[in-house]
């Protein structure tokens, strides 16, 4: 669980641990199982912000979690046919472009798929 902070500041405190952090903008705290809250003092805000400003942000984004950002914005579900392409994309894409626009892009990169229904192959 991550929570970033764009202004004022917040108490972070796992359930786990006994020490609470507190967070202010810019930074972000996570928790995990361990009883550590790990603190990012420079969190890539434009990043965070990107789901919230429908947008897909593309910083070195490998397929896989590309693929993963789409499913859950469309509603898809993804399937690979053989190997995941080693692939990285960087830039930033309205989340209101149509998903055929997407994965027309995807081809000309060099991502082969195909959509059947609600389910989009990368071949």
């Amino acid at each position: 669980m991550k929570v970033t902070l764009l202004e004022g500041s917040v108490k972070v405190t796992a359930s786990n641990s006994k020490e609470p952090a507190i967070i202010k903008p810019g930074q972000q705290a996570q928790v995990t199982s361990s009883p550590v809250i790990h603190i990012m003092k420079d969190a890539d805000l434009e990043a965070v912000m990107a789901w919230k400003n429908e947008q897909f942000m593309m910083k070195g984004t490998d397929l896989g979690t590309l693929t993963r950002q789409m499913a859950r914005w469309y509603d898809i579900e993804i399937i690979f046919g053989g190997a995941m392409p080693d692939k990285k994309f960087g830039g930033s894409v309205s989340r209101n472009v149509n998903l055929k626009t997407i994965l027309e892009a995807l081809n000309e990169n060099g991502i082969k798929n195909k959509i059947e229904g609600r389910t989009v192959t990368i071949e």
